[in-house]
């Protein structure tokens, strides 16, 4: 059966220019292939010869019950590629079948498109975050935790743990899942000598070595100094190499890496000063005083050091981007004064402990952006961006019901999704492209929060800087509840289509940022909304909303193709007239 909801064009006014995108809608019954029940929306692609390729997949579980007791064997995956002409006409079905998760996870993100790895090792403590299908299997070298703290590194695996799915009753098994966890498979101990104190401050994990970062204290270290030890382990859990940094002044200390252009890592320090719990004889700096040093990822070896005068104190950096020219810019929220760091009192002080947990965004305390452009093994140059900077350059883009706050925000917020078929739970999270000499943040603002106290949700932003970091433009659409975005963009990079996703509309909202699907049963729907971005002349055409009464589309995996001429989102019917089993395939002509 086919259906046309939808086969014509809107009308799109731009700020530049007049556009118009055309939208063409049309459903296909998944009962017609017998594929409607237990069949769910994966990603999707577009072959060579133009058609659209959308993939459904559901687990077929390996388990027994006997004598009560549920023995569950693994997973496997069935797949099935619908094919669709230009015209998003039915074409055929291919099927596509994996014994077991880890087959399947090199054909779709089975387990997620990103996931945390729970840990299943007691002396596991830490876990790796923000991983992808290109994970799984692999061996990584990470800092684990003893019982009296960060004490062990450790090789771990990323593999995956098979549990049964019960009914209500919890009396007979309905199915199974498979869920990522952290292997470890083995530990050495990181303490170097008896008599000294070793806190962990941070850890870079990676594939084949980890690099540490330590306060140190004890037997064998000047004292009545700062010192820091830069540790790397090989894939053997090996010390191999060794930096240890000293330090005159009292201070707190940040630690960034920088992932170059071929994929190799070097580490910042950002060394600020505290006037608060200095040890006797330590000199007290002027609270704007900051030492940068940069340094070789692979020797562990000092680049340069270089001391600089900031222009306010307290500044919290978050984020390296290494430019199209290979300059390295370090992103941070700052103060609007100066005043000295405190520091938590203790016999070996740790860095972002106290001053830094509780920053996850303070625009009252710290409403600025400081960008510090590194290059030729120098500080090249320092930019602060204020709020009133920001105003200056803001556009609120029209085409929404909502009101924005009008007020540009500089935030980092963390990111973290879980999601399944009932609930898609998405701390608000960042992108950020390097386009010719632009800089892209992406981003929904958070207005005020901390780790004990959930933010206030903003507008949907994104932020526009030069290749000093100096910001050229910020365009605000508005919004006060939780929502999401995806960007792509045109062969040459001189527009970017900006897709926020509207997720209250069309589901029930259990807490805050959790959904259950309300209008398309089993599936979380949301509505885009589509702006067209000028990166030649910082416009942006106003929103266009991708929506009908009769389908919504799947927040999972929205788009499922992306051409130079076309985006294609998927998604099922909300029409009451219509069966649960219709899919809709929706284009968007560029």
């Amino acid at each position: 059966m086919k259906k046309t909801f939808i086969n014509g064009a809107f009308m799109l006014l731009s700020l530049a220019a007049s556009a118009q995108l055309k939208v063409t809608v049309k459903s296909f019954d998944l009962e017609s292939i017998n594929k409607n029940k237990g069949w769910n929306l994966y990603s999707g692609f577009t072959d060579a010869g133009g058609n659209t390729i959308i993939k459904l997949g559901q687990p077929k579980c390996d388990q027994t019950t006997s004598a009560g007791v549920v023995t569950t064997y693994g997973v496997a995956w069935d797949f099935e590629e619908l094919t669709f002409d230009k015209e998003l006409n039915y074409l055929k079905s291919t099927p596509k079948n994996f014994e077991n998760s880890a087959e399947a996870l090199k054909y779709e993100n089975v387990l997620g498109k990103t996931y945390s790895a729970s840990n299943i090792s007691f002396n596991a403590g830490a876990s790796i975050n923000e991983l992808t299908a290109n994970d799984f299997g692999k061996t990584f070298v990470i800092p684990t935790a003893g019982l009296t703290g960060v004490s062990k590194i450790s090789l771990a695996r990323i593999e995956s743990e098979v549990k049964a799915i019960m009914n209500n009753k919890g009396t007979a098994p309905i199915g199974c899942n498979q869920y990522p966890i952290l292997n470890v498979l083995s530990s050495e101990s990181i303490t170097e000598e008896k008599g000294q104190k070793w806190m962990h401050i941070k850890s870079f994990p990676q594939i084949n070595h980890a690099v540490s970062f330590f306060q140190v204290d004890g037997e064998g270290y000047p004292k009545g100094k700062m010192n820091y030890v830069l540790r790397r382990f090989n894939g053997n859990l090996e010390k191999d190499k060794k930096l240890h940094l000293v330090f005159e002044y009292n201070n707190t200390i940040q630690i960034l890496d920088v992932t170059k252009q071929d994929g190799s890592k070097d580490y910042v320090l950002i060394s600020q000063t505290s006037n608060k719990y200095a040890p006797k004889g330590l000199e007290i700096k002027a609270s704007d005083f900051a030492e940068i040093i940069y340094i070789d990822g692979n020797s562990l070896e000092i680049k340069f050091k270089e001391s600089i005068k900031l222009p306010y104190s307290k500044w919290f950096a978050r984020e390296t981007v290494v430019t199209n020219d290979g300059a390295v810019l370090v992103f941070g929220p700052i103060s609007n004064k100066n005043d000295y760091l405190e520091m938590p009192g203790s016999a070996l002080t740790i860095a972002d402990a106290k001053i830094f947990k509780n920053i996850v965004n303070d625009p009252k305390n710290s409403p600025n952006l400081l960008v510090l452009k590194i290059n030729n093994n120098k500080v090249e140059s320092i930019v602060l961006n204020t709020v009133e900077d920001a105003k200056k350059v803001t556009h609120i883009i029209g085409g929404s019901n909502k009101k924005s706050s009008g007020i540009p925000v500089f935030n980092y917020p963390s990111t973290a999704e879980n999601s399944n078929a009932f609930s898609i739970i998405r701390k608000n999270n960042r992108r950020i492209y390097t386009k010719g000499n632009k800089i892209i943040f992406c981003y929904q603002a958070l207005i005020e929060g901390s780790t004990s106290k959930p933010p206030t949700l903003g507008d949907m932003t994104v932020a526009i800087f030069d290749n000093t970091g100096k910001i050229e433009k910020m365009f605000l659409v508005p919004e006060s509840d939780f929502a999401n975005y995806e960007e792509y963009f045109n062969a040459n990079n001189s527009k970017m289509y900006w897709l926020t996703y509207d997720y209250v509309t069309l589901n029930k909202e259990t807490m805050p940022c959790v959904y259950e699907a309300k209008k398309v049963p089993n599936m979380i729907a949301t509505i885009p909304q589509l702006s067209v971005i000028d990166l030649t002349g910082n416009t942006a055409s106003d929103i266009q909303k991708i929506t009908s009464e009769e389908w919504g589309i799947d927040a999972k995996n929205p788009v499922v193709a992306n051409t130079e001429n076309e985006i294609i989102f998927q998604g099922k019917s909300t029409s009451k007239k219509a069966k649960d089993s219709e899919l809709v395939l929706i284009r968007v002509e560029k």
